[in-house]
């Protein structure tokens, strides 16, 4: 949980942030018959913990989450338990994390001078982390959580090696992503007009030529994608002395 001053330091600030939680995958990969953002963690679906963590923060005035269409309904179980961290009402989201990320964008209230998009996908995002990346796009104009590569990349055509790329100065995109609201919708206007489909936000915002702070995030922003994924995440919830249900 963030400390009492991350929180008071950001709550008592003027200018007004919306999260956007994008929550509307399938989540093929990990293979399970919901979609992935409704799968349990320690009996409590992955975008619950997810939401958690970002009321935690306290860096926000609310939350909007982007779910499957069946799951919008205030008067279902889910929104019922994302009822409590902030999340005012749900958007359906469309079929590429695009067309969500589109619909969210839309949905957020003409007041926030900040936006920040976060994947449900990484449920177990330290909220300390979430504040930091908020402070500096608030400091910065734009800002993402990353990770350092620690690992050797290999360029690879097929399974034949085509060069062995050095690792130096190269990050680990993640989420939250937090931009100044006037910076992002051009960003996607930008995107739309030139028919340009990025892997994240910050991507489009780069397109602009807007420089984009990234800051390091801790190790449990790890995101869910095999079932190998969820048995580490509820491993991760079993250990916190304050675990439990959000």
């Amino acid at each position: 949980m963030a400390s009492k001053l991350a929180v008071n330091r950001l709550r008592d600030r003027k200018e007004a942030t919306e999260a956007i939680l994008l929550a509307g995958g399938l989540g093929s990969r990990l293979g399970e018959a919901l979609p992935k953002a409704m799968v349990s963690l320690c009996g409590v679906p992955m975008v619950a913990w997810a939401a958690r963590a970002l009321f935690d923060s306290g860096a926000f005035l609310s939350i909007l989450p982007v779910l499957p269409a069946k799951f919008c309904s205030k008067d279902t179980a889910v929104m019922k338990l994302l009822s409590t961290t902030g999340c005012r009402l749900a958007i359906s989201g469309g079929q590429e994390r695009q067309d969500s990320m589109s619909r969210g964008l839309k949905a957020v209230n003409p007041s926030s001078k900040w936006v920040a998009i976060h994947d449900a996908a990484r449920p177990l995002v330290d909220p300390l982390d979430v504040s930091r990346v908020v402070e500096a796009a608030q400091r910065e104009g734009a800002a993402i959580l990353g990770s350092e590569c620690v690992d050797t990349i290999k360029k690879v055509d097929g399974d034949r090696i085509l060069a062995t790329e050095s690792r130096s100065g190269r990050f680990l995109a993640q989420t939250p992503q937090v931009f100044r609201r006037d910076i992002l919708l051009e960003a996607w206007e930008k995107a739309e007009r030139d028919k340009f489909l990025g892997t994240d936000d910050a991507q489009l915002v780069e397109r602009l030529g807007v420089a984009v702070t990234v800051v390091h995030s801790s190790t449990s922003n790890r995101k869910i994608t095999y079932k190998d994924d969820l048995v580490w995440a509820e491993a991760v919830l079993n250990r916190r002395q304050d675990g439990g249900v959000p």
